[in-house]
This record gives structure tokens, sequence and C-alpha cells, in this order.
């Protein structure tokens, strides 16, 4: 009896460990970017990039409301989206990008409420390809709540 209950909580432990190891790597932070490339976007929603990137909103953001996101860019591997407000802490707001059959990077993203009522965006969009992290960075106004 007392064997079953040590392999049960030996279990336990195993699977508490290796769920906890996936959430490490999930969640760790990206390698430090090579550039942080300042992008203009005064309309995600109409798109915005440069040569390499280029950015769209499917919808315009708007807080509590979700809004898709989608970024093309050759080369890419990975792709996550985080979202920021200068000068104030907005808890953790990092999304990973799926890539869709046609290349495009897509993710479904929810911006939190803002104590102050403020609604100035900092968005960054970090690439990772081959020859390493590429950080693509611009500001947005999302409708309050």
């Amino acid at each position: 009896m007392k064997t079953a209950k040590r392999r049960k909580w030996a279990v336990l432990a195993l699977l508490l460990m290796v769920g906890a190891a996936a959430l490490y790597f999930y969640m760790r932070a990206p390698a430090v970017p090579q550039s942080i490339k300042l992008l203009y976007c005064p309309a995600p929603v109409d798109g915005c990039g440069d040569q390499n990137l280029h950015v769209v909103f499917a919808s315009p953001p708007a807080v509590l409301k979700p809004f898709g996101i989608d970024v093309a860019m050759a080369g890419a591997q990975a792709v996550h989206a985080s979202f920021a407000m200068d000068g104030m802490e907005m808890g953790l707001n990092r999304y990973r990008l799926l890539q869709k059959p046609d290349g495009r990077w897509h993710g479904d993203i929810t911006l939190p409420v803002c104590v102050q009522g403020r609604s100035d965006w900092i968005a960054r969009v970090d690439v990772e390809t081959a020859t390493g992290l590429q950080r693509y960075q611009f500001t947005f106004k999302a409708e309050p709540r």
C-alpha cells in the first residue's frame, strides 16, 4: 500500500517537473534582438512594414476585444508579438503567432484595460530567422472600452 502511494507521488512530482520545464521553454524570453527597427504605422488595419516585413491588423484594435494580427516575412522561423505601454507595466502580453499554409503568421490578440484609461500602445514583433532575432516596433491607438 505504501509503495503504491509513493509511486503516485513520484508520478505526480515527475508530471509537475515536466510541466514546469515545458512552461519555462514556452514562456522564456527570446534572445536579444540584433536591432530594433521602428515602423511608421498610423493605421495598422491598412498594414505597414518595410522591405522585409509586413504587418496588418484584421480589425481596429480595441481593449478587451480580440483582433487578429498577420505578419509576413520571408525566412521567418518563429514570430512573437508583444504589447506594452510607455512607462506603464501592462503585464505579460506576448503572443506566439502560428504559421498559416500561405506562409503568413497569425495570432489573435486581446489587449488589457489600462487603469489610467490610456490607449497608446507599443507593438513589438519579434521574428526569429536563421541569422538571428529581428525586432520591429510601432505605436498605435486602441479604441477604449
